[in-house]
């Protein structure tokens, strides 16, 4: 009876979010389906605010990630080492790779910063517009914006080499920004903020939220499917690119500062005091992951359904690693630079060239910036892409004997 008494009383000393967070934290000690996330040394105690990864040309996990006081990292094999990779003497708030090649990173003090090297080395730009950039995306290569304070969003066609204003319509801090394709982008922020351009940035127009929460970060997966996080667990999610977005119901009250999907169905948020929660159902019920950290988490990125990371405070790395591994293949000993692919630059066919004898037998799997399958088939040696969206593509051709993968274009 006094063991009662004490813990009503507890109970009654705290606020509704630490219960919230007890609750989950002891719900989340065996995790769901034998998920595993674990600790990988980062090098750093700052705090990191935005992390992710892309399929290498040597078939290896390369991945980045950003944070407070100038730190900048990059890995080479799935997070097992990182290295210093930027310079910028600034807070840097967000990292976005199209491909390993091309990335950009967000910072403090109107910085933003590009690669052409996969982060061996950067390019400062400094903008004419003097506010803080919270988030930036590009769609593949040339097409690109970058959003935050008092409603900011400015645009490049050109690598992010120069930079327009586009009109917000708000003077509300804007979090993040991503795309579909360079004509159709949504941004979220600051109470309940959430515009899209359907014409590049032409127009902005505002959507309804539903919600005076801050939003701080949004996925989608198709033209007409997303989900959006924020303050106080909120998730929204749309069906319609927008038109009409509905609250799902995360279990949870602790701020969730990011989200990603893999699909249609398989998504993850991560939020304060080591929350993560994950969903194979498109959000129609949320479960909790067992982090192993009560640090605040800020980001989540995944490569498939099975093998993610996420990043936070006290230079906190996660990686999560299923029993279920069905990666691409990261078997780099296979790999040989034995056929040729052209041209680089692509509108409708692209065709193989083998520079030793033709196998009489091959498989094709072309995959999309994200690593999403896109198209496959066997013994094609001229491939219509024709269906295909700009931007970057990595052909797998897969023999007997060997594993070969080439980037190209779709113009």
């Amino acid at each position: 009876m006094q063991n009662k008494i004490f813990l009503k009383n507890m109970l009654k000393s705290f606020s509704l979010k630490t219960v919230y967070a007890l609750v989950f934290s002891l719900l989340s000690l065996t995790g769901v389906n034998g998920q595993n996330w674990h600790p990988l040394n980062s090098g750093t105690t700052e705090k990191l605010n935005c992390i992710q990864f892309r399929l290498s040309y040597q078939n290896t996990m390369a991945g980045w990630a950003v944070g407070y006081n100038n730190t900048g990292l990059v890995t080479q094999d799935g997070g097992d080492n990182w290295a210093s990779s930027i310079s910028s003497n600034v807070d840097n708030f967000c990292v976005y790779f199209t491909i390993v090649d091309f990335g950009h990173v967000a910072g403090s003090f109107y910085r933003l910063w590009y690669t052409d090297a996969g982060g061996l080395w950067w390019y400062p730009h400094q903008p004419t517009f003097s506010q803080n950039y919270y988030g930036v995306w590009f769609d593949y290569r040339y097409n690109g914006w970058a959003v935050g304070d008092n409603g900011v969003i400015i645009q490049s066609t050109n690598e992010g080499w120069t930079w327009l204003g586009n009109i917000s319509g708000t003077t509300n801090t804007l979090r993040a920004v991503q795309g579909i394709d360079s004509t159709t982008v949504w941004s979220v922020g600051d109470s309940g903020t959430i515009l899209k351009t359907s014409n590049s940035g032409i127009n902005w127009i505002a959507q309804t939220s539903n919600t005076t929460n801050d939003l701080k970060s949004l996925s989608f997966t198709s033209p007409d499917k997303g989900w959006i996080c924020g303050r106080n667990g909120t998730i929204l999610h749309t069906d319609n690119g927008g038109a009409l977005w509905t609250p799902q119901t995360s279990g949870i009250l602790n701020n969730l500062n990011g989200i990603y999907f893999t699909d249609s169905l398989h998504g993850w948020a991560v939020g304060d005091a080591g929350i993560i929660i994950s969903t194979t159902n498109g959000g129609l019920n949320w479960h909790s992951e067992n982090s192993g950290t009560t640090v605040n988490l800020n980001s989540v990125n995944f490569y498939n359904k099975n093998n993610g990371w996420a990043c936070g405070d006290s230079g906190m790395i996660l990686r999560r690693d299923s029993a279920e591994v069905n990666t691409v293949v990261f078997n780099s000993s296979a790999a040989s630079p034995d056929v040729i692919v052209y041209p680089t630059l692509a509108t409708d066919v692209i065709n193989l060239k083998f520079t030793y004898q033709a196998p009489s037998h091959f498989t094709f799997t072309l995959f999309d910036h994200t690593g999403k399958k896109v198209m496959e088939g066997n013994d094609i040696e001229k491939i219509k892409i024709s269906s295909l969206a700009k931007g970057a593509y990595i052909l797998e051709i897969i023999n007997e004997d060997r594993i070969v993968r080439k980037k190209f274009f779709k113009q």
